[in-house]
């Protein structure tokens, strides 16, 4: 198969440099040619003939990849190499690229959805999710450590405990706020320490926020953080050496609305705020149904029934 290979150096501990992955897809059979993975308003490399365009990095990657998917013209795969990989996790891409280059005859191509967030600041694009509350001040109390610190963490493993512990702590200190929430016009105020409008079902250091979520069925999952106790479980789970029994209160619909005031938000990664002082402001998040196609695993049960 002839493969245009994107890759990340800096993502995670850096241990699997470009040349050592194309030595790996060469020895596979494949073609390749590898480029860095261009910044989002540069211009994508030149793919030539390529079959497949192979995300090598973390969630930072595959992000700027697949929001150009109309560009691209042609399924990505994921070779998960970040701290989190959520999206790669929620689509079954787990393992060491070794493992699953040698799985890539059993993996189908596959439709995801991806999404627009519109704000004060105006619409932007996003994969993983949208987010008001705990979850992006936690984001941005990390970020601060990371630009006050020279510490290197010895494994993606160490840095995601850390920032486990980070959201933990958020969770333990922070006061609920209120919000109006609107999902396919069912109105509802509450009071949240936060909400996570998820895609992929994942989010931040690894939280499993909606474990039934599927990134293409063109359904949003919306969870809502009133627990303090239940999101410190949630995010130590995986860490505790045991499962835990965590689960948290989901809407789902294809269009959702929110209204809050002076609260952090995030889009994907990128941080913002909703509402200036006790004024509120509205967001309005959606999906585009089957926007980027995906080689990956079949989920569970379309893998069942596919059986002869």
């Amino acid at each position: 198969m002839r493969i245009c290979l994107l890759h990340n150096p800096s993502a995670g501990t850096g241990s699997h440099s470009c040349e050592d992955l194309e030595e790996l897809l060469r020895a596979a059979g494949h073609q390749v040619r590898s480029h860095p993975v261009p910044r989002r308003k540069d211009p994508l490399p030149e793919l030539g003939d390529a079959e497949l365009v192979v995300i090598a990095g973390g969630d930072g990657a595959v992000r700027k990849t697949l929001l150009r998917s109309r560009e691209i013209g042609r399924p990505c795969t994921i070779l998960p190499l970040g701290t989190a990989n959520n999206v790669a996790t929620c689509l079954g891409l787990r393992g060491a690229p070794e493992e699953l280059v040698r799985r890539w005859p059993d993996f189908r191509v596959r439709s995801v959805d991806l999404g627009d967030a519109r704000g004060p600041w105006g619409t932007e694009p996003f994969v993983e999710g949208v987010g008001v509350g705990l979850l992006p001040r936690a984001m941005a109390l990390i970020e601060r450590l990371d630009s006050r610190s020279r510490w290197t963490f010895s494994s993606p493993a160490d840095e995601l405990y850390r920032d486990a512990c980070g959201v933990a702590l958020v969770a333990a200190e922070l006061s609920p706020f209120p919000v109006e929430l609107c999902v396919d016009g069912e109105t509802e105020r509450a009071d949240v320490l936060g909400i996570e409008i998820s895609n992929f079902g994942r989010g931040g250091p690894g939280l499993s926020l909606a474990p039934g979520a599927d990134p293409g069925d063109g359904l949003l999952d919306v969870v809502l953080v009133t627990d303090a106790d239940a999101l410190v479980w949630l995010a130590m789970d995986g860490f505790a050496g045991s499962a835990l029994d965590v689960a948290l209160p989901v809407r789902r619909g294809r269009r959702v609305e929110l209204r809050a005031a002076e609260v952090p938000c995030r889009v994907d990664d990128k941080l913002t705020r909703l509402g200036r002082g006790a004024t509120e402001e509205r967001l309005e998040v959606r999906l585009v149904g089957g926007a980027a196609e995906l080689l990956a695993p079949l989920p569970v049960e379309r893998a069942a029934s596919a059986r002869p």
